[in-house]
């Protein structure tokens, strides 16, 4: 892929490293983090590029390819073709990376994250086509 999937370089808002006093506090940051990232250009063009075979207004073949990509990876995308790896938190804090931080990192070769992380990218992704989309725990 050209260097037009970094349309701009992420900003030190896309990283948060803390330790939150609750899971509601950590869900507030993820979620701020996550709702940036579905107008970032990166974020954009990575989702019309991941489900450029389907056809229009077809949900669930757009919805398929983003999961997969993330899960199993995806040709389409540089740094995606192996998918994001799941890591652990560095310890012993909470940290998130924004998801147009976290696709950067893979294009880089550092294709990693936890699984806030990995929810954060694919909630990203299907938000940058227009699903309506939000974070929660269970």
């Amino acid at each position: 892929m050209s260097g037009a999937m970094l349309a701009r370089e992420p900003s030190t808002r896309d990283f948060a490293e803390l330790n939150p006093s609750n899971q509601r506090e950590a869900l507030r940051i993820l979620a701020r983090m996550t709702r940036r990232a579905v107008t970032s250009p990166t974020v954009v063009t990575v989702a019309r590029k991941l489900t450029n075979s389907c056809k229009s207004r077809d949900d669930e073949c757009e919805l398929r390819k983003i999961w997969e990509a993330v899960k199993y990876g995806s040709k389409d995308v540089a740094g995606l073709a192996r998918g994001v790896r799941y890591v652990s938190d560095p310890l012993p804090a909470d940290f998130f990376q924004g998801p147009a931080r976290t696709l950067k990192s893979c294009r880089g070769g550092a294709c990693a994250e936890d699984c806030d992380g990995h929810a954060a990218l694919v909630v990203a992704l299907a938000g940058a086509l227009g699903f309506h989309v939000g974070v929660r725990a269970w």
